[in-house]
């Protein structure tokens, strides 16, 4: 990634700005690849969480690894966790529980040469992360900063569709409807 667009992606973090960006793995370039800082209040953060997207027909695949190519995926800083070892540990807890679960593990990351940090790998939970759980074209939504009661019209604001994103929100409008504290049944 070019370093001034690196830096005024820090400087603009709380901007969903895609940047061009090549990304290099075991021997394979990758070239046409976005990048961007991703989270809502970890953005703050000194060391920030990444989102890579790959160009179509050239996802990302590690076999033996990775449970399948990736479209995408987040690299989590870790910052907030002194450990390091909190996003791994739960990922690997629902993995041994039999539960669905994101690909995750730890990673070195190097920037134009130069160590950049160490990240935690996180498999992004889209079309991929449905199909691998076995849930096939099922609705997903990713929710903003918390998941506060809101004005149903309010509901396209806060949650984002990361499936069926050409269909209407009416089956999460009815889930809410469906567990509201007034509704008696």
């Amino acid at each position: 990634m070019e370093p001034e667009q690196f830096q005024y992606a820090l400087d603009n973090r709380f901007e969903d700005l895609l940047w061009p960006a090549v990304f290099y793995y075991d021997g394979r370039l990758y070239d046409g690849v976005q990048v961007r800082i991703k989270g809502d209040s970890s953005r703050a953060f000194q060391k920030n969480h990444w989102k890579f997207k790959f160009p179509r027909g050239h996802d990302f695949d590690i076999p033996g690894v990775l449970r399948g190519p990736l479209d995408q995926f987040n690299l989590q800083s870790g910052y907030a966790d002194k450990s390091f070892m909190r996003d791994l540990l739960g990922y690997e807890t629902l993995k041994a529980a039999g539960m669905p679960h994101n690909s995750a593990f730890h990673v070195r990351v190097q920037q134009n040469g130069q160590f950049c940090g160490l990240y935690t790998f996180v498999q992004d939970m889209d079309g991929e992360y449905l199909d691998q759980n076995g849930y096939g074209d099922g609705s997903w939504y990713e929710c903003g900063a918390d998941a506060s009661p809101l004005a149903l019209g309010e509901i396209e604001n806060l949650y984002e569709k990361a499936a069926r994103k050409d269909e209407p929100y009416d089956d999460l409008v009815a889930l809410f409807l469906a567990i509201d504290q007034g509704n008696p049944n």
